[in-house]
Formats: C-alpha cells, sequence, structure tokens
C-alpha cells in the first residue's frame, strides 16, 4: 500500500470531490481517479460511491479513515524524526588559549551557532600542553591552539588557519625606533 495512495484518499474523503482533491494534491483528476481505484482494489471494498459528479464516501470508506490517518501521521513522524536526527546536537567542548579565546571566538561562535542551533558550546581556557591532555581524556571535543604539538594518530590536525600577528610598542621603546 502506498502512501501517496492514502493521502490522496484522505484528500478525496475531506473535500468529497474528485477534482478539488486533484487540484488540492497538483495532481490531474484522472490520476486521483486512478490512485482511488488502485487504493480499493487493493482493500476489496469501494471506498467511494460516484453517482455523476457526486461523490459520497461509503461505510467501509468511513471505517478506514483512522487507518489511513494514522499511517499517514506515522510516516509524518517518521520523516519528521530523521529530519530531526540529522541536525546537530549536544555540547561542543572547545579548549582553547587565553588569547585565541579572547581574540576570535567573539565572532566565530555566532556563525557556529547559525549553523548549529541545537548545538551548545563550552569554551575551556587553558596552556596547550594541558588542552592536548584534556583532547586525549576526551574532556574536550577539539582545541584551537597557536602550537603546533605534533600529530599522531590519536590526535588529527582538522585544519589550519594563519593568524595575523600585530606587535604593538610604546612610541618611547627602542623597538619604535626600528
Amino acid at each position: 500500500m502506498e502512501l501517496r495512495l492514502l493521502t490522496t484518499f484522505l484528500k478525496v474523503a475531506q473535500l468529497q470531490s474528485f477534482s478539488k482533491a486533484a487540484e488540492s494534491l497538483g495532481y490531474s483528476q484522472s490520476a486521483v481517479t486512478v490512485q482511488v481505484q488502485q487504493l480499493e482494489n487493493e482493500l476489496g471494498v469501494r471506498l467511494f460511491d460516484r453517482i455523476g459528479k457526486t461523490v459520497s464516501i461509503t461505510h467501509y470508506g468511513q471505517e478506514f479513515i483512522p487507518y489511513a490517518r494514522d499511517v499517514v501521521s506515522a510516516a509524518a513522524r517518521a520523516v519528521s524524526f530523521t529530519v530531526q536526527e540529522r541536525d546537530l546536537t549536544g555540547t561542543l567542548r572547545i579548549g582553547t588559549i587565553e588569547s585565541i579565546m579572547t581574540a576570535s571566538f567573539g565572532e566565530i561562535l555566532p556563525l557556529y551557532h547559525e549553523h548549529c542551533p541545537h548545538v551548545n558550546t563550552q569554551l575551556v581556557e587553558g596552556d596547550t600542553k594541558t588542552l592536548s591532555d584534556m583532547l586525549m581524556h576526551n574532556e574536550v571535543d577539539l582545541i584551537y591552539t597557536l602550537d603546533d604539538m605534533g600529530y599522531d594518530a590519536q590526535r588529527i590536525k582538522l585544519f589550519e588557519c594563519p593568524q595575523e600577528i600585530v606587535i604593538v610598542a610604546s612610541p618611547k621603546h627602542p623597538f619604535a625606533a626600528a
């Protein structure tokens, strides 16, 4: 039994018209007629009486409505479930050093939350060694650092982002004369 046959049946039952159901579903009237006939053949009963242009639902059709609604509703819930499961959820624990936390995450996190609105972020500050240990013990999910830590089978570099370094000195400092 196909879902579209049930959907078409329910629409005809609701509107009590093959032509209105066809218009509502974006089908031709003949397609709606064929789908209802297929469902009737599959069930072995007439669901509608057709007298001229008048359509009335039969006793079997009336009795079948709750079953059709249940199946269509269950299918919609299944689709909704799979869509929800594809959305990322949970908490992303990010370890970083203080300078990156204060300089970069104010811009990065709002963008991340636009793309992953159901994920909470937790920032953890520490030195590179501590963060590396936390990563190895699954206390953070990823770390963002300026140090090249060396990579092995237990740590994977996801991406490298060059950072602009600005050195600031007082105009009275000897470096300012250089």
